[in-house]
C-alpha cells in the first residue's frame, strides 16, 4: 500500500507541475477533468493512509464566505440564469476540494517554491485574452468577459490570479517576480472592477484579509 500511496503522491505532484499551464490555456474542459482526477486520487490516497492533516481554518472560512456572499448576490437574479448559477457552484465546490487535497499532499519542496510564481507568470496570457476581448467591446462596463470559459468561471479565474499574484508580491523576494505579479494584480483588478463582476468583487476582500 505504501508503494501505491507513493506512486499516487508522485503522480499528483506531476499534475501540479503542469497545472499553471492548464490554468492559462484556452478552454476549461481539460483542466476540469484533470482537477477532478487530482481530487479523486487525493481521496483514494487518504483512504489508503488513513491520515488527515489539519485543514487551515482560513480555507474553510474563505469557502463558506464565498458561498454565503455568492448566494446573497444571486437572490435577485432571473431564473434564466439558473443553469449558469449551478455551473458556478459546481466550479466552486470542485475548486474547494482541489485546495483541500492540496493541504493533504506531500508536495515536493522545489515545486512548492515555484508553483505560485508560475501561476502568476502564466496568468499574463488569460489577462491578455481578457483585455483583448474587453477592448473589442469598447471597454463597455456592462458586458461580461467570457474568455472561452463562460462569464462566471472566467471572472473567478481572474480573481484567483489576482490572489496568487498578491501572495507572490507579499512573500517572494525576487524583484522580477514581484513586477510580473504586480502587473497581473493591476490588470486582474482592472478587468474585475471595470466589468462590475460583483460575485468576485464581494469575496476578494475577504480572501485578501484572510491572507494578510
Amino acid at each position: 500500500m505504501n508503494k501505491v500511496s507513493g506512486f499516487i503522491t508522485k503522480f499528483q505532484n506531476l499534475i501540479l507541475i503542469f497545472y499553471p499551464f492548464l490554468l492559462a490555456k484556452d478552454g476549461s474542459h481539460t483542466r476540469y477533468v484533470v482537477t477532478i482526477a487530482f481530487v479523486i486520487l487525493g481521496i483514494f490516497n487518504l483512504l489508503i493512509n488513513r491520515k488527515v492533516y489539519l485543514i487551515p481554518k482560513k480555507i474553510l472560512f474563505s469557502f463558506l464566505g464565498w458561498i454565503v456572499f455568492l448566494s446573497l448576490s444571486l437572490i435577485k437574479l432571473d431564473k434564466v440564469y439558473l443553469n449558469e448559477i449551478i455551473i458556478y457552484y459546481k466550479e466552486i465546490v470542485v475548486c474547494f476540494l482541489f485546495v483541500i487535497m492540496l493541504t493533504q499532499l506531500d508536495i515536493n519542496e522545489k515545486l512548492k517554491k515555484c508553483m505560485l510564481p508560475l501561476i502568476s507568470v502564466f496568468s499574463l496570457y488569460p489577462l491578455y485574452r481578457a483585455m483583448r476581448e474587453w477592448s473589442l467591446m469598447g471597454f463597455d462596463t456592462e458586458i461580461r468577459l467570457t474568455g472561452n470559459h463562460g462569464p462566471s468561471i472566467f471572472a473567478v479565474e481572474l480573481g484567483l490570479f489576482a490572489i496568487v499574484s498578491l501572495i507572490v508580491i507579499l512573500y517572494y523576494k525576487k524583484i522580477y517576480l514581484k513586477v510580473i505579479a504586480l502587473i497581473a494584480v493591476v490588470f486582474c483588478l482592472f478587468c474585475i472592477l471595470g466589468t462590475q463582476t460583483r460575485s468576485v468583487i464581494i469575496i476578494l476582500p475577504l480572501i485578501i484579509i484572510g491572507i494578510l
